[in-house]
């Protein structure tokens, strides 16, 4: 997964240089890695993050990408924000881009936060520590980055996904979302990892395969409710997609799932 994620910076790099030419990212996502699609433009999002002037074009780039994949861009953004430059990160006071649309701006959250599973060494007191510096309303999306470092990239010691599951507090079910992205992700793509298959067993009581067919049907359903113009699913689907999910998750806990 990993190894696409590099080659989305590729051709997100090619893109931002040629922007006249046809997307090669785009068919790259399409033709070659459907399977590792959300994974590659994340690594795009490394490439907007470094060329000059690119994150302010973020949006002109997302519009020529799959709008149904785009999203992952600013989580890539987010990240590489969060990971390389985490000294301006560790007081909270440092906010998303303002001129970034809502959606892009909670991404950008997420990938902020996953970046602490990195920058934190993976330790949960640390982490929850980092979130709680930042403003009330981004922790959630914060949580979310961490569940899918948590479930995608493991490194966790023994009692690590329940003692994160603990200290998210109010924002479990946050931290929850992001282990079902990443469920998601390994399964679609094929690339099995036991420490997902923990994760999924110790947080989400199901097996990677239910996990992600979790993602697969809420997604399915509200595509099957939208009625709009390409425009506002490319702005939208993502904080759609999430809140459908964070609604079916928190049921479950609810009724002791």
């Amino acid at each position: 997964g990993f190894a696409y994620e590099g080659v989305g910076l590729w051709f997100a790099l090619t893109d931002l240089l040629k922007p006249w030419s046809a997307s090669r990212l785009a068919w790259f996502t399409k033709n070659v890695a459907p399977r590792h699609d959300f994974i590659a433009m994340v690594g795009a999002g490394f490439a907007v993050a470094c060329v000059p002037l690119a994150r302010r074009r973020l949006e002109a780039f997302q519009a020529r990408l799959d709008p149904m994949t785009a999203w992952c861009v600013a989580d890539g953004v987010g990240f590489h924000e969060g990971f390389f430059h985490w000294k301006a990160y560790r007081t909270g006071r440092r906010t998303a881009p303002a001129a970034l649309t809502p959606q892009n701006r909670a991404l950008f959250d997420a990938g902020g936060g996953r970046s602490f599973w990195w920058v934190w060494g993976a330790e949960p007191e640390a982490i929850a520590a980092a979130i709680e510096r930042f403003a009330p309303e981004r922790r959630a999306e914060m949580w979310t980055g961490i569940g899918t470092a948590l479930a995608y990239a493991g490194g966790f010691q023994p009692g690590g996904p329940s003692r994160l599951l603990d200290l998210a507090g109010v924002h479990r079910v946050d931290l929850r979302v992001g282990i079902a992205l990443a469920a998601n992700m390994r399964y679609k793509g094929g690339n099995p990892a036991e420490w997902t298959d923990q994760v999924c067993q110790e947080a989400m009581y199901e097996s990677v395969a239910n996990v992600s067919s979790l993602v697969d049907a809420e997604l399915a359903g509200f595509l099957a409710t939208w009625d709009g113009h390409e425009q506002s699913l490319r702005e939208g689907c993502y904080l759609a997609l999430r809140g459908r999910l964070a609604a079916r998750l928190a049921d479950g806990e609810g009724r002791g799932q």
